[in-house]
């Protein structure tokens, strides 16, 4: 049991530790939430709903290493798997329900992954953070271009 003058984790532990786990993120993500709406335009017709952008930069991607599980949506079986996505501690919160595309990864990440899109399941914040760790979805055959 520590003194109760001492601190058993150093005030800026966090800080010291930022560098280390920023520089393991190898992927650059987009996350969006809702959407403008779209509308009517008497002269154009239609206006499309645009989703709203909350954080474009850097990210870890970590698929958990349990098997796919088979879940009815719509009387459909569909595969889901979950992964976690790692943001810098700075990144602003994001909601639940928001989506996250894979825009690119570097060497060290495999490819296919650019272009997948989640959907955040859990988005807590931890008082001793490194990052912000979001937890979502992989709904492999809801994916843009026909499924995974």
């Amino acid at each position: 049991m520590p003194l109760d003058s001492t601190r058993p984790i150093h005030p800026d532990w966090a800080a010291h530790h930022t560098a280390t786990t920023q520089g393991s993120m190898n992927a650059v993500v987009t996350i969006t939430q809702g959407s403008t709406g779209g509308g009517w335009d008497p002269v154009t017709g239609p206006r499309p709903s645009i989703p709203i952008q909350t954080y474009t930069g850097p990210a870890r991607i970590t698929y958990q290493a349990l098997d796919a599980g088979i879940r009815d949506a719509a009387g459909q079986d569909v595969t889901v798997r979950e992964v976690t996505v790692a943001l810098p501690r700075p990144a602003a919160a994001q909601a639940i329900g928001a989506r996250i595309r894979v825009d690119a990864v570097d060497a060290n990440g495999p490819t296919a992954l650019v272009g997948r899109e989640y959907t955040v399941t859990s988005a807590p914040y931890s008082s001793h953070a490194l990052e912000h760790v979001l937890t979502a979805v992989d709904e492999q055959n809801n994916q843009p271009g026909g499924g995974g």
